[in-house]
């Protein structure tokens, strides 16, 4: 059982792979050097702790494609959900054309919560940007991503949607 919410887990943490922002920054408009994230992850999982997902979004009105990989822990809670604390490593291609425009680190906190279907949980996740390269070295934000995972399948996958604001990411 722990290995399946480790693995539900890991397909939920994918879509919480993109950028955000700080409480302030979430007031901050475009003109400031903030943009919107919006986007779908598909995850699945590759190991009891990680796994990888591909990641398709906007930021401002720009395609960007990541593969990303996802490292996780589950905490058991009297509620029966599960407490989620991962990390996500993000590689930022340029959707169009396929450039490399650098990597995201980010840190993640959320819930895995069993539905009524046996197998299948809901991922609410909140993800912090705390290290990026090239375009994205002084990248800060916050992300939320939330969707379903389901752990009847081979291996377990899941679809999330991920949004947010990013700012200060170098054009």
């Amino acid at each position: 059982m722990r290995t399946l919410l480790s693995y539900a887990f890991a397909l939920a943490i994918f879509a919480t792979l993109l950028f955000g922002s700080t409480p302030a920054q979430a007031f901050q408009g475009e003109d400031d050097g903030c943009k919107a994230v919006n986007g779908t992850a598909y995850s699945y999982t590759t190991g009891p702790t990680s796994a990888a997902e591909t990641i398709y979004f906007t930021v401002g009105n720009k395609e960007r494609i990541a593969d990303s990989t996802i490292n996780f822990s589950l905490v058991p809670r009297l509620d029966g959900s599960l407490g989620v604390v991962a990390t996500h490593f993000l590689i930022v291609y340029d959707a169009n054309t396929g450039a490399f425009l650098g990597t995201i680190s980010t840190k993640d906190e959320g819930t895995l919560t069993p539905t009524t279907t046996p197998g299948v949980f809901y991922l609410d996740l909140d993800l912090t940007i705390v290290a990026g390269t090239d375009k994205f070295k002084n990248t800060t934000g916050t992300m939320h991503a939330e969707g379903y995972l389901d752990f009847r399948t081979n291996p377990p996958s899941g679809v999330t949607t991920v949004t947010g604001t990013v700012c200060n990411i170098e054009d």
